[in-house]
């Protein structure tokens, strides 16, 4: 078990959907849909053969602001490895 930081890049609903492609063959790409009307649920798909999401932690993330036009909610995502040596 171990805990990982990864690279966050934001996109917009009306963003091409080509730019949530992995960039590189060794890059496993998560997308969370943040809905604002039900922040404590969010949609994740994962685009990796290698990774799948076996859990996520909602929590409010540490100093976030409390404004209505914010999601000050921090996502914590258990992934498992597919392959065979996980």
């Amino acid at each position: 078990t171990g805990l990982g930081h990864v690279d966050i890049q934001y996109r917009h609903a009306d963003d091409s959907p080509l730019s949530l492609l992995p960039g590189r063959p060794d890059e496993h790409v998560f997308v969370l849909y943040h809905d604002p009307d039900n922040p404590a649920a969010p949609t994740i798909k994962s685009t990796s053969s290698q990774f799948t999401l076996s859990g996520v932690k909602v929590s409010q993330a540490p100093g976030a602001s409390m404004d209505e036009d914010k999601n000050p909610n921090m996502y914590v995502l258990q992934v498992t490895s597919i392959g065979a040596d996980s």
